[in-house]
């Protein structure tokens, strides 16, 4: 049993990362009943060391995106609004509720907007495409509501030249007009709101979510209920992850227990955990040499604890970043 308690232990701790002082978004746009953030930050990746020393191979992934884009019956549109994705779009955000159904999810695109180009492509878009699209104004904003090839309708507004808002209902997205306008006062779970910060705009992929999420998908997962996973879960308020792209690969998380003491033992749980599995990673790089990247890897792994936080941190350098994706099979790590 204490096996499988530290094993359980040493995975929460390997997917959960940390922080930095610079917001991820701003919490007042995001939905009183959000407790998961999933944010991809394409501009960061863009402009990391990482993509500059490999030039070739993001060449190529944004001549694959490019192609894409030119098939897709957006592209007119897009070029009304001076809009290139491959260039303007700098973030995406996906917030959710605890709850698996998502009708309440919402969803915030940050990059650069020409506003009344924007609007202009949009307003023709609802024009040329019937019931497929609709514009209505909602506390001044101009709000679009599409629903393409009687799929989910999807309401969204250009509320700034550096944010677009989506959501899934109508009120979901007059909501957050209204709290960043000050009509609403924003009232995220404090377990959310204490996690939020430690996921920031200088993560290239970061995640944030709290127990009651977890606490669903364990109950979702298809495997049978394990008494020691749901005790663990009950001393955690909430996670985060992130992933970092610089001259090096760094991987970060947080993870908030209910007190100091909770924090502590899963600290020494993830830390003997670790242990166990670096000590059989490195009995099978000893058999095979080419997994020594990966021991490598786990040997970067810190755990440590503060207060009533634990953190990891890891790093992947690119030498073993190569390494690694020479040995997974043909075709897995290529584009």
């Amino acid at each position: 049993m204490l096996l499988r308690r530290i094993a359980f232990a040493g995975c929460l701790l390997a997917v959960s990362l940390s922080a930095s002082t610079a917001r991820a978004v701003d919490p007042k746009i995001l939905p009183n009943d959000t407790e998961v953030v999933i944010q991809l930050n394409l501009k960061q990746m863009r402009e990391s060391e990482l993509a500059k020393s490999n030039k070739a191979l993001i060449e190529k992934a944004m001549e694959q995106a490019r192609a894409k884009i030119d098939e897709s019956p957006a592209k007119k549109y897009l070029e009304k609004a001076g809009f290139d994705p491959l260039k303007d779009l700098h973030s995406i955000t996906i917030a959710g509720p605890a709850a698996k159904d998502l009708d309440s999810g919402f969803v915030v695109v940050e990059g650069k907007f020409d506003v009344e180009k924007f609007n202009t492509a949009a307003e023709d878009a609802a024009k040329e495409n019937g019931d497929a699209a609709k514009v209505h104004k909602i506390g001044g904003k101009t709000v679009f509501e599409i629903t393409p090839n009687g799929e989910k309708t999807v309401f969204a507004s250009l509320i700034s030249p550096t944010t677009l808002v989506a959501a899934s209902n109508k009120d979901g997205l007059a909501d957050g007009i209204s709290r960043l306008g000050g009509g609403k006062t924003s009232k995220l779970s404090p377990a959310f709101k204490s996690i939020l910060p430690t996921i920031s705009n200088k993560q290239s992929f970061s995640m944030a979510l709290t127990s009651n999420v977890l606490n669903n998908g364990l109950k979702e997962a298809p495997i049978p209920q394990n008494q020691d996973a749901a005790d663990t879960l009950k001393q955690i308020d909430a996670i985060s992850f992130s992933v970092t792209l610089g001259k090096t690969i760094e991987i970060a998380g947080t993870l908030i227990a209910k007190d100091n003491d909770s924090a502590k033992k899963m600290s020494a749980m993830g830390n003997v955990g670790m242990l166990f599995i670096k000590g059989m990673a490195g009995q099978k790089a000893k058999e095979d040499v080419k997994l020594q990247p990966a021991v490598d890897v786990l040997n970067s792994v810190r755990i440590g604890d503060s207060g009533d936080r634990v953190t990891l941190r890891a790093e992947i350098t690119q030498e073993n970043l190569e390494k690694l994706m020479a040995i997974l099979p043909k075709g897995a790590g290529g584009l």
